[in-house]
């Protein structure tokens, strides 16, 4: 069963060292935990080694390794794997384990764990101080140009220039043909925090979330694992739509679950009634 802890590097610089196709293929292996065994040893030099098993076609599992090189920010500049499958090299099996590797800390040792607790401290302080200097120079460019048009400044696109839109999640209950109970919902929506307090009325997002969005450019990474996560729910279920209409899906097994939590973590979860939602780590 994939682990629902927080990453412990940054899965964005990961899928930039990963083909296309095995990171999305891998990615369907991890959310089907068919990762049997996974074991994580340090290498020295920001280096790691990640060991296991992953089950593949054949009845016994395949041996899978894989390197990763981290900056000390958490990007991964360089990742390969190996496997005992036909492919050999930086096939999904590798891709899978280095994801449910990403979900758990590395071999259980204090120091290990005291690094890495430290690290990860490190990345949300340097997020937080990125949020805060960007918002700083936003708010000190809106009032130089405002002293030089001599009035307010006009809201732009997409929300206000000093209130930016943000990813909001909300949870609803729907009924499905043929379900004899009501099914959980996680939308992803976009919305911008009002003066008065609370937010504007979301907007449904119509096109796929990616790169040259300000919305998307701006958001944590928590939010872009929430999008992840969503796109990479199984969609032979039937309850989930391609992102050329809207990223929503039917919460339903561990996948659900890693999707709700991390959606809680951002903060900016949502019952369909407006209250905000937390949900407790140890659920599922």
């Amino acid at each position: 069963m994939p682990v629902t802890r927080s990453p412990w590097f940054h899965l964005n610089s990961l899928q930039a060292q990963c083909d296309k196709g095995a990171w999305s293929r891998g990615m369907d292996l991890y959310c089907r935990a068919d990762v049997v065994d996974v074991d994580i040893e340090p290498d020295g030099d920001g280096r790691w080694r990640i060991e296991g098993e992953v089950q593949g076609s054949l009845p016994a599992p395949y041996q899978v390794s894989a390197q990763l090189a981290l900056a000390p920010n958490g990007q991964v500049t360089q990742w390969s794997g190996d496997c005992s499958c036909p492919v050999g090299v930086g096939c999904k099996h590798a891709v899978a384990l280095t994801l449910q590797a990403a979900h758990q800390k590395p071999a259980q040792n204090q120091t290990a764990a005291q690094t890495f607790d430290a690290l990860q401290a490190l990345q949300e302080r340097k997020q937080a101080m990125a949020r805060a200097e960007a918002d700083a120079r936003l708010v000190h460019w809106l009032q130089d140009w405002d002293r030089a048009v001599g009035g307010s400044a006009a809201p732009a696109p997409g929300g206000r220039p000093d209130r930016p839109e943000r990813y909001l999640y909300l949870v609803s209950t729907v009924g499905l043909p043929r379900a004899t109970t009501p099914q959980m919902q996680l939308e992803a929506v976009v919305s911008y925090p009002k003066v008065t307090g609370g937010w504007a009325k979301p907007k449904p997002i119509r096109t796929q979330p990616g790169p040259g969005q300000a919305v998307y450019d701006s958001a944590s990474d928590a939010d872009r694992q929430v999008l992840q996560l969503l796109r990479a729910m199984p969609r032979g279920l039937g309850y989930y739509s391609a992102y050329s209409s809207a990223p929503v899906a039917v919460l339903e097994g561990t996948v659900g679950v890693m999707a709700l939590q991390q959606a809680a973590s951002t903060g900016h979860l949502f019952a369909d009634a407006g209250a905000p939602l937390s949900v407790p780590a140890s659920l599922g």
